[in-house]
């Protein structure tokens, strides 16, 4: 699946702050006028090893080896300037100022979240190996440089409180002053990503273990002690869930076990559930480029997704109070929803929440030629998208339960705070600064936003730019992600009765399973593409073979 990524610039300032923050010469805002702000909180690089034993939840000991995350506080321009790298790939790059600092944890020696106090400790007692780093993007103030830790480079309690410090008085100056030169700080990426529900193994795996009646512990416990890293565990969860199990403990029902033969079988998948809406607001990244959504620049089926040309009537007619929330699953989005957020993944078990607050209207005329999209919502206000992952077995997720279940280490979560078509770069100061994300976070969130939407009610955003954050597209809110892995696991068993390829397509056709699903398998494990043409004796005994996990 390829999706394209904001990915913050390496920084080309110097960490001499106490000389103040030298810069090269920016780009004036002139060319680039500042339009939205952006606070995040986010991880980098993530990387786990498991043991045999499994605690009480299925995650319980899938230990951290190492992780890297990222806090900043920019503004920026919504124009964004078409560069071209030494590979000859077109890349987006965005300009603006601000402040950050990265936090690199490595050699872990202990049970560790992604909480800063707890890696300060741990940093402390030898169980980790952390270290931080300052990003500056376009400020030259030497009186800032005051604010920063002593300790250049180690993360320590001390210097965790510093960087809060520091972090607050950023964004104070950057509230009182005016910056008029601007500085590369993202670069929107073409990335690859490797989407777990091409893993067919480990899917196949997983329903076999339900059908077979056995609980999600003992699954776990033998895919780890017989296949090593071989089998994915998270795509185990993720399969106990889509049959409806909730208890790692807990035997399938008959009910669970008769579905999940079926779906082996091919006659059992949630289509005909999550078909029954005929269409779905999805939120986008607002960035556009020469009409088309930044996000999607380069995606074969980018000029699909257009939205409507700006209301020319903005200024003038009526808004309405937007105050809504959305969720993407990667269990169950479609590529669209995954893509068009800009910061996918392609692992199940990963929720993104988003809380949008804006003045808006919505546009259905004149839609670009030939793009699926029908409906466009502008608007000037507020986004929040909470990134949740690694999320434990069990564990119900919800906006109320997100500080909670990172408190007690049941998830990860990131955020990420937007301001849509406005740079009010006082409000900075009523988000949080680089903190452990809780309920108190939470809290102070929600305090926030609900402080701008009343400010929204009194706010006159006819001179705003509002922005393209939202579409419309026939399309259903949900899609089965199982149903490439069901169409090789069905492809892979006729392949081991030696079925003729004209044969499994009609039999696939039956069952409603995509005719190209069995072309694709027959010709990777036969080199068969002529329907009457059937698998050797030799390939019969391979598929055997996948099947039975030998």
């Amino acid at each position: 699946m390829d999706a394209n990524k904001w990915i913050s610039v390496d920084n080309d300032q110097p960490l001499a702050l106490v000389a103040g923050f030298a810069a090269a010469a920016g780009i004036d805002t002139s060319q680039y006028p500042i339009t939205n702000f952006k606070i995040e909180q986010k991880i980098l690089d993530f990387k786990s090893n498991n043991t045999v034993n499994v605690g009480p939840f299925v995650n319980g000991n899938a230990n951290i080896k190492n992780f890297t995350t990222q806090y900043q506080v920019v503004l920026y321009s919504n124009r964004s300037e078409v560069i071209t790298d030494p590979d000859g790939n077109q890349i987006h790059k965005r300009y603006g100022y601000g402040f950050g600092f990265l936090l690199d944890v490595k050699d872990i020696n202990t049970k560790l979240n992604l909480n800063f106090s707890i890696v300060a400790a741990s940093a402390a007692l030898n169980l980790a190996k952390a270290g931080y780093s300052v990003k500056v993007y376009g400020v030259d103030n030497a009186q800032l440089g005051q604010h920063l830790p002593s300790n250049v480079g180690d993360f320590s309690s001390n210097t965790y409180k510093s960087l809060q410090k520091f972090i607050q008085a950023a964004k104070d100056y950057l509230a009182a002053n005016t910056i008029t030169k601007l500085y590369g700080i993202e670069n929107l990426k073409r990335i690859n990503i490797e989407a777990e529900n091409n893993d067919a193994r480990s899917i196949y795996y997983s329903a076999k273990q339900v059908a077979d009646g056995i609980t999600l512990n003992k699954a776990v416990i033998e895919a780890r002690s017989k296949f090593g890293d071989g089998i994915n565990e998270n795509i185990l969860q993720f399969i106990y869930t889509y049959f409806g199990i909730t208890d790692a403990y807990t035997e399938p029902t008959g009910d669970q076990k008769k579905n999940a033969g079926k779906w082996i079988e091919g006659k059992y998948n949630k289509i005909a559930e999550f078909s029954n809406t005929n269409s779905s607001w999805i939120a986008v990244d607002p960035a556009t480029d020469n009409g088309k959504f930044t996000v999607l620049a380069g995606l074969p089926d980018a000029d699909n997704y257009q939205p409507h040309a700006k209301p020319a009537n903005w200024a003038t007619d009526a808004k309405t109070l937007d105050d809504t929330f959305s969720e993407v699953s990667t269990d169950f989005s479609s590529s669209l929803k995954l893509a068009s957020i800009a910061d996918t993944s392609g692992k199940f078990n990963t929720i993104t929440i988003t809380r949008n607050i804006s003045m808006y209207m919505d546009v259905h005329d004149n839609p670009a030629p030939g793009s699926k999209v029908v409906e466009t919502r502008y608007g000037v206000g507020l986004r929040l998208s909470l990134r949740i992952s690694g999320i434990e077995f069990g564990t119900k997720i919800n906006y109320a339960t997100i500080g909670a279940a990172s408190e007690m280490g049941h998830a990860s979560v990131e955020y990420e705070i937007v301001g849509m078509g406005f740079s009010d770069a006082a409000m900075l100061k009523d988000f949080p600064g680089p903190q452990d994300i809780n309920q108190d976070t939470m809290t102070q969130i929600n305090t926030a936003f609900n402080t701008l939407k009343n400010k929204l009610f009194t706010m006159d955003v006819s001179a705003f730019q509002p922005q393209p954050y939202m579409i419309r597209v026939n399309e259903p809110e949900k899609v089965d992600n199982t149903l490439a892995a069901q169409g090789f696991v069905f492809s892979m068993r006729q392949i081991a009765d030696r079925n003729r390829l004209g044969e499994a397509i009609q039999q696939a056709t039956a069952l409603g399973i995509k005719k190209q699903y069995v072309l694709d398998t027959y010709k990777k494990q036969c080199n068969i593409t002529d329907e009457d043409d059937k698998p050797s004796p030799g390939q019969k005994k391979d598929a055997r073979k996948w099947l039975d996990f030998e």
